[in-house]
Parts: C-alpha cells; sequence; structure tokens
C-alpha cells in the first residue's frame, strides 16, 4: 500500500466469472470473486503486509453462486452474500466472518425471481 496516490495495476492471478466485489473491513481491503471453475466463491484480503493468502492466489469458501457475490462488512465482520447454485436454487445464502472464522452457509429463505 502507499499513501503517495495511485499504484499501477497488479495481476491478482484469478480467473473469474463477472466482477469483483470488495469490501472494507478491520483486516483490510476484501475482495470477493465467482471464480471461473466450479462456480465456487473465492475470497482475499489486501492488508498493510500484502495480499492474503497470496498474491496470485485466493481461499475457497466453497459456496456454488450465480453471479457475483455482495460483501458487507461492520462492526468488524465480514458478511458475504450470494445467489445459490445449489439447493434451494437461486436463495439468498449469506455467510460471516469472526474471530471464530467463517459461519457455515445461512438460507435467508427466499427465492430470486427474475
Amino acid at each position: 500500500t502507499t499513501t503517495d496516490g495511485w499504484v499501477g495495476w497488479t495481476d491478482l492471478g484469478e480467473e473469474m466469472i463477472g466482477n469483483p466485489e470488495a469490501a472494507w473491513s478491520t483486516q483490510g481491503l476484501e475482495v470477493f470473486f465467482h471464480g471461473l471453475f466450479n462456480d465456487e466463491l473465492r475470497h482475499k484480503t489486501l492488508t498493510d503486509s500484502g495480499w492474503s493468502p497470496s498474491q496470485t492466489t485466493s481461499n475457497d469458501l466453497q459456496g456454488g453462486l450465480v453471479g457475483s457475490p455482495s460483501p458487507a462488512s461492520w462492526t468488524g465482520e465480514k458478511n458475504v452474500f450470494f445467489r445459490n447454485l445449489g439447493s434451494p436454487e437461486n436463495s439468498v445464502i449469506h455467510r460471516r466472518w469472526t474471530a471464530s472464522g467463517w459461519s457455515d452457509y445461512i438460507s435467508l429463505n427466499g427465492v430470486i425471481i427474475f
């Protein structure tokens, strides 16, 4: 990171479907995206020390999704919402990060009609 202004583009070494989505948390800049293979939910964090897990890899949060995820952050928690690819199809799923790690998938019991 820098305080002197914009820096050049950085290749993060990941292939994705759709657009990456980001939110700020107490850990840093949280980036979520729809991985190209297996429709997985992917995640990485930019801190003062650099990218985690690394610049060219990401964490597989193992969620089958449709479209792009929608992250949000409040009170130190990372949260991500997405449209489920699995059963029940097109339902809204929520997952959150706390000091204990990632929660299980929480269905919001709704179906997206489009």
